[in-house]
């Protein structure tokens, strides 16, 4: 059951265009209102970069996740943090998702996804190609 509820969660912290977790092309206001009313969220908080740009870090039980905007502060992709220990988990559902390309690469025509393993931490990185 642990196991069935987990992979729930990576679905909805890794699927594109879900609602209520990831919104390409969207503004910082909405996704940290939509952020901040999500129970998963145990943590939101807003940070503006050195070159205007702003980051959104959301913060769960499974994952750490930083929603990157560009100048005009519209959502272009995110990077999600979680245990190494979910590596097959988590490549299971990117598989199902998308067309893999590379060993920790995967796309479609919209979106391209790379991961990458440091400290006992898996990095997911997904950005909107548009």
């Amino acid at each position: 059951m642990k196991k069935l509820i987990f992979i729930a969660l990576l679905l909805i912290c890794i699927q594109p265009n879900v609602k209520s977790q990831f919104y390409y092309g969207c503004n910082v206001k909405d996704i940290y209102n939509e952020l901040s009313r999500n129970p998963n969220n145990l943590n939101v908080e807003i940070y503006q970069g050195d070159d205007g740009t702003m980051v959104i870090k959301a913060t769960s039980r499974s994952f750490i996740t930083t929603y990157l905007f560009n100048k005009a502060n519209i959502c272009y992709g995110y990077v999600a943090a979680t245990l190494l220990k979910h590596k097959d988990a988590v490549y299971d559902i990117l598989n199902t998702l998308y067309i893999r390309t590379d060993t920790n690469e995967w796309e479609d025509s919209n979106i391209y996804v790379s991961t990458m393993e440091a400290d006992g931490v898996l990095y997911i990185f997904e950005f909107w190609k548009q």
